[in-house]
């Protein structure tokens, strides 16, 4: 004969125990229901959609990006470094220093070197000769030194420098000028090969159109100063750009 078991076979204080678990059971899936419901809710008002696949790829890519590169607030930090650093060498020194490159730009990327622009102040490159009345002196008064801009044909995107003016900076019997039958032109290897023979208290190497240390961290441009632009590129600052 089977025996049946009832809620009069359990103690009070067992039955307690189950209706107060049950309870809590049900509260906890209320909770779940009215949380999910105001989530809804959050995402359709305001228009937000969960987190795709792809996006989840670019939320990756962007913390691999912060991890190499550093912050917006580590890259602000690295331009302003280099720009005091500029303008306390430049309170001192003849010459105007630029700081280029990635490095200058705040991106500290690996492999990445130190690209300094060396302005010769003494130096100026006008487009043509009748622009010679308005080449300004910097910083010293001394005869500055005038090359005229001549477009070369042979090599589009470049430009001859023609000798107008010999100033104190660059010497017209120098094997940084180049004879030819046209008139005299600057000689970029002969400038470099000048310019490294005035400094050798420093060991530098020539790495293409620059000179850099022997451990090739920081890149050496020497510069001319020129306020106009080439004909063929006089347009370029009135470009449409789509922004």
């Amino acid at each position: 004969m089977s025996k049946n078991v009832g809620t009069s076979n359990i103690s009070p204080l067992k039955e307690r125990f189950i209706m107060d678990n049950t309870n809590r059971n049900q509260e906890n899936f209320d909770d779940e229901n009215v949380y999910g419901l105001r989530k809804i809710t959050y995402l359709e008002k305001y228009g937000i959609t969960p987190w795709s696949e792809n996006e989840l790829k670019e939320k990756d890519l962007f913390k691999l990006l912060v991890k190499t590169v550093g912050t917006a607030i580590d890259i602000r930090i690295r331009q302003r470094l280099f720009i005091v650093q500029n303008m306390i060498v430049n309170s001192t020194n003849s010459d105007t220093q630029i700081s280029s490159g990635s490095l200058a730009e705040g991106l500290d990327l690996p492999g990445s070197d130190i690209d300094i622009m060396s302005v010769c102040d003494e130096i100026v490159v006008i487009r043509n000769i009748r622009d010679t009345k308005y080449v300004k002196q910097y910083k010293q008064p001394k005869q500055q030194t005038i090359f005229v801009m001549e477009r070369d044909n042979d090599y589009p995107g470049f430009i001859q420098l023609r000798l107008s003016a010999a100033g104190d900076a660059v010497d017209a019997t120098h094997e940084s000028i180049e004879m030819t039958t046209k008139g005299l032109y600057l000689s970029v290897n002969g400038f470099l090969k000048g310019t490294k023979e005035q400094i050798q208290h420093v060991h530098l190497i020539p790495h293409g159109p620059c000179l850099t240390y022997l451990d090739q961290v920081r890149d050496f441009a020497f510069c001319f100063r020129c306020t106009y632009l080439p004909y063929n590129a006089a347009s370029w600052p009135m470009r449409y750009r789509r922004q």
